[in-house]
């Protein structure tokens, strides 16, 4: 019975939304926007021309080396295309410069995934997966 108590706690302290559910709304088709708390977007001058050199960058790299409908076709990204995305460090986006990353804020990192995904995003995903669950950032917050 305990257990149950504690549910009923864990419940009476969630809060008590009224109306539709946000999900509920994308569902109908008429999500209310005004429910997402948006990211900040202030960030100094210094990270917004780090953000906007690498952005510069990779859409460069993009255009010039990465053919999306191939690597559909083909389900294989090309090594060049790998080489040249760690000659950038576009596997260290994230991870701070003192660690040989770019430090980016996580405005310009998420600038930097909308291009990516927007050109190919079997790219963005082999891109973004080792930054969010994979080795480097698990290390970086809970290693010692």
């Amino acid at each position: 019975m305990a257990f149950l108590k504690g549910i009923e706690e864990l419940e009476n302290a969630r809060p008590h939304f009224t109306g539709p559910s946000f999900l509920a709304c994308i569902l109908d088709g008429k999500p209310d926007l005004k429910a997402i708390a948006a990211i900040p977007m202030s960030q100094s001058n210094l990270e917004q021309q780090i953000g906007d050199y690498y952005y510069a960058l990779m859409e460069k790299f993009l255009h010039e080396n990465v053919n999306a409908d191939q690597i559909e076709h083909d389900a294989k990204i090309p090594e060049s295309v790998l080489q040249g995305l760690r000659y950038m460090g576009a596997f260290a986006m994230k991870l701070p410069k003192e660690y040989g990353g770019w430090g980016l804020s996580h405005t310009n990192y998420s600038r930097i995934m909308m291009l990516m995904g927007g050109w190919c995003n079997i790219v963005a995903l082999t891109v973004s997966v080792p930054q969010g669950i994979g080795v480097g950032m698990p290390i970086l917050y809970y290693g010692s």
